[in-house]
């Protein structure tokens, strides 16, 4: 755009969402029994009637909807209870954190982080959210494609947030307490009462905000739309101002994109240097669920041993074959296809490239145990 770069970062999802950006990383085993883990944590084993309910390894949107959908008896019990509460969990994060373009159904995955739920802030939902989405739009770029999934209302606020032009004016509010005292929460809760006009035709909307876009000028960008409100919000959704700028890889299951919150510094109140090229690679997104490797060991043999391109993609290889996904030994000798380390490239790595730590911080979504990812 001419007035520059701006795009979607963890503070945008803490703030807008109030997910936590600062956790364990959200991976794990894809390689299980469903039907069995939706027994075991869900409380009913899905029918593969003419609906499917279970479709490889992901369950059915509607069968979770008639699992919570009469309240729990009084005396159920905590085993009861958790059961139903994953069901709802599962509901809510396949129709708005991790929704793709199936539009009916959600990945079992995901209940791996939730076998417990008495800490339901120890992982890193925020930075999952956003690897998601990044993904989600490099795949809507292309010309083939006519849908979209990942977490759109966060692109909807956002850009509500940071171009107020194109938010639709709130007409009205609730009645002075018909739902009790003004509820605090994320910051998206503002644009809670925006008049609805989905009934419209879409095509009215596309022109309109596509001839906005265009001829936007620079002084309609809000560059730190959240200055004013951040003092006002509940601590969990400024809980992870520390990590807002770090330049990291973000990490969900098969995905690792790269937060470049360094080519838009403007968001942070800072001054905008010349970014840096960016060599954008496509292998990182040939891995997907099916347990293909090839793509990491391609990236491998791209940078010399010893530097922390290098390092990083061990760093990835190893963990994944931890958790069962790779069987084949990591490779270490010196590869033929690498130039030296005194002849790599300088350029900056993409998001769709290799993850590369930044500065003395762990990257976000950091645990480093024997047994847990090392992002």
């Amino acid at each position: 755009m001419p007035h520059g770069e701006v795009t979607i970062t963890l503070q945008d999802v803490e703030v807008l969402h109030g997910l936590p950006i600062d956790g364990e990383v959200i991976t794990g085993s894809t390689q299980k029994e469903w039907e069995n883990v939706c027994d075991k944590f869900l409380g009913f084993r899905p029918v593969n009637n003419q609906r499917k309910e279970l479709h490889g390894q992901m369950i059915l949107i509607q069968r979770l909807l008639e699992a919570v959908a009469n309240p729990l008896p009084p005396n159920a019990t905590e085993d009861q209870l958790h059961k139903y509460a994953r069901c709802y969990i599962l509901v809510l994060l396949g129709d708005t954190i991790f929704m793709d373009k199936s539009g009916d159904r959600v990945h079992l995955m995901w209940v791996q982080q939730l076998e417990d739920l008495r800490n339901p802030r120890r992982y890193s939902w925020g930075s999952a959210c956003l690897a998601w989405l990044y993904r989600e739009l490099c795949r809507a770029s292309d010309k083939k494609a006519n849908q979209i999934g990942g977490c759109l209302l966060l692109v909807q606020y956002w850009a509500w947030a940071r171009f107020p032009y194109l938010c639709p004016t709130v007409e009205h509010g609730p009645p002075v307490g018909a739902y009790g005292p003004p509820v605090r929460g994320p910051l998206s809760l503002k644009w809670l009462w925006v008049s609805n006009k989905k009934n419209m035709p879409a095509h009215i909307f596309l022109d309109k905000y596509r001839e906005q876009i265009a001829s936007m000028l620079p002084g309609q960008v809000m560059w730190q739309p959240y200055e004013v409100e951040l003092e006002d919000l509940l601590p969990w959704c400024v809980a992870g101002r520390a990590v807002w700028t770090a330049i990291v890889p973000l990490v969900c299951f098969h995905l690792v994109e790269k937060h470049t919150s360094d080519r838009v510094v403007r968001q942070f109140g800072m001054i905008q240097e010349i970014s840096r090229n960016v060599d954008t690679d496509t292998v990182l997104h040939a891995i997907d669920l099916r347990g293909k490797i090839e793509g990491y060991a391609r990236l491998l043999r791209r940078h010399p041993v010893g530097t922390e391109d290098h390092k990083d993609i061990t760093d990835v290889l190893k963990a994944v074959q931890e958790i069962g996904r790779v069987q084949p030994p990591i490779p270490e000798a010196p590869n033929e296809e690498a130039a030296t380390p005194a002849a790599a490239p300088t350029q900056s790595p993409s998001t769709s490239r290799a993850p590369v730590g930044h500065g003395s911080r762990s990257p976000v979504a950091t645990t480093k145990s024997p047994n847990t990812c090392p992002y």
